[in-house]
């Protein structure tokens, strides 16, 4: 069936089920430009709330197949804007030229994020399975310490020595392979 014969219920299972799939992959990166105008967390999230709800109403304008996280930064864009203007009471704007530069920034962070967390992986996958399950875990699971400690049969002051020569291990693993990675560039 093509576009032009689709019904309204069609088009309505379409966004109930490709606008949460796409908005939680870019969700994160919305909220990190967001985050780089606006410095309060909590106006942060009411924003991010608002170009949840922008975005949800407006979908139907999505062209899909287009990058749908510059559409949602165009929208957090102006809603900072906004927000911007009733703090002073007066018109903000910004020029292109800053823009571009934080959009730019903001870019280079992420790159540099992703370069880290290749890097981390690769340092995880080099400890031990009951290590890697330790931190599971304790990142994954978001267990405390002391429930590890009690799900392991460990006594909590060695899971706490444990856990910190872990983090030593993947902090040299990341500094060793980030001093590797500079000196082949």
């Amino acid at each position: 069936m093509d576009k032009d014969t689709q019904s309204p219920q069609d088009d309505l299972q379409v966004q109930e089920t490709l606008f949460p799939r796409l908005f939680l992959r870019h969700q994160k990166n919305i909220y990190a430009y967001i985050l780089s105008l606006i410095r309060n967390t909590n106006d942060a999230d009411d924003i991010m709330q608002d170009v949840l709800t922008v975005m949800w109403r407006r979908f139907g304008e999505f062209e899909q197949g287009t990058n749908f996280q510059a559409w949602g930064i165009r929208i957090a864009r102006n809603l900072v804007k906004e927000y911007m203007r009733k703090q002073t009471g007066s018109p903000v704007t910004f020029s292109p030229e800053v823009l571009a530069a934080i959009e730019k920034r903001g870019a280079q962070r992420k790159t540099m994020l992703s370069n880290k967390l290749e890097i981390l992986a690769g340092c995880v996958q080099k400890l031990s399975q009951s290590e890697r399950h330790l931190l599971e875990l304790r990142y994954n699971e978001s267990m405390k310490i002391k429930d590890i400690a009690v799900e392991v049969s460990r006594p909590l002051s060695g899971l706490y020595k444990a856990m910190g020569r872990i983090h030593d291990r993947l902090l040299q693993c990341l500094e060793r392979s980030e001093r590797s990675r500079r000196a082949s560039l």
